[in-house]
């Protein structure tokens, strides 16, 4: 019996696992089909816990995933966004209150965060990638 206990233990573990790991690729997987759609080319790449270098006094750990995103529009403008998925709620706020300072008064450009996930750049970017 208790066998029986530890083995349906075991396995309500794993598959608790799998569905974090594979919500966790669906959000990428849906930020980066959202952006191709309206015409952005997208590069990106997971990195499983990797440290993000923002400044030489700024390092925040826990980056999971990033993708670039940008096009050019018929008038020569750009249309950029970085979307960010940190580990923790915590890293993200971190990111974000960084950006969030460093591009306060920047005119077309914006910070958003959505639970684990940051994403900066232009306006109507961030708007396609959230």
């Amino acid at each position: 019996m208790k066998k029986k206990i530890v083995a349906v233990a075991a396995l309500i573990i794993i598959i608790c696992a799998l569905a974090l790991v594979l919500s966790a690729c669906n959000n990428v997987r849906s930020i980066e089909s959202r952006l191709l759609k309206e015409g952005y080319e997208v590069d990106g790449s997971y990195l499983g816990g990797e440290v993000l270098d923002l400044d030489e006094d700024v390092a925040i750990e826990g980056l999971m995933w990033y993708l670039s995103a940008g096009k050019e529009s018929a008038e020569g403008d750009g249309e950029y966004v970085q979307v960010y998925s940190f580990d923790k709620n915590s890293q993200a706020k971190s990111a974000f209150d960084y950006f969030e300072a460093n591009f306060k008064g920047s005119e077309g450009y914006t910070v958003k965060k959505s639970g684990k996930i940051v994403a900066v750049g232009t306006v109507n970017a961030v708007k396609t990638a959230l």
